[in-house]
């Protein structure tokens, strides 16, 4: 008696292989534009995070995300191959958030000095492991652009090029923004511990 081999298992080739995001935008340019919603639900956290870091407001961050991606489809045709979609659909969306905070806010809040020195000592940050609940208070006070910067730096973990593409800068531009937001943020923190090393 013979017996025939066992079936051989299925195996998606894509189920582990994640197709890059320019790929992504190059299908739905062809036609495929029910592909956009993949670029979607990968970035629309990350998007969302972001907004809220700007604006503070659940409802400005859920309308905003919502505008970064219209306009990021709207504008797909212009989005320049060789470049990277994640810092160009960024870019979108905080110059979205910055246009609604240009409505309510005076321009130095979210515009801040971006070719002044850095303040000495910017490289030494507040260790976070001590200071977190003082950190976290202290980011929020901060003007919106340095929020943006901290959380596209700290929180997504860009490097300085990738953020210089979302802010509009050159990369040494948007290092002694980065610096200078540093530094806001340990004299902020500092402003909330009393001399002892506490909270007050």
């Amino acid at each position: 008696m013979t017996t025939s081999p066992p079936p051989q298992p299925v195996i998606a080739w894509n189920s582990t292989i994640e197709v890059a995001d320019e790929d992504l935008v190059e299908r739905v340019l062809a036609g495929e534009r029910a592909v956009f919603e993949t670029l979607v639900t990968r970035h629309e956290r990350g998007v969302y995070a972001l907004m809220m870091r700007m604006t503070r407001s659940r409802e400005d961050a859920e309308d905003l995300t919502q505008e970064a991606f219209l306009k990021a489809f709207e504008n797909l045709g212009s989005f320049r191959r060789g470049a990277r979609f994640r810092p160009w659909l960024y870019r979108i969306a905080s110059n979205a958030a910055v246009s609604t905070l240009r409505k309510r806010k005076p321009q130095a809040d979210f515009d801040p000095d971006w070719n002044a020195d850095p303040a000495p000592g910017a490289d030494d940050l507040i260790a976070e492991d001590e200071l977190r609940a003082v950190l976290a208070e202290a980011i929020e006070a901060l003007p919106a652009a340095a929020r943006a910067l901290v959380h596209l730096r700290y929180r997504e973990e860009m490097e300085i090029a990738e953020i210089a593409e979302i802010v509009g800068k050159t990369p040494s531009a948007a290092k002694v923004a980065l610096h200078r937001a540093r530094e806001t943020l340990k004299a902020l923190a500092g402003q909330r511990l009393d001399p002892r090393g506490g909270t007050r």
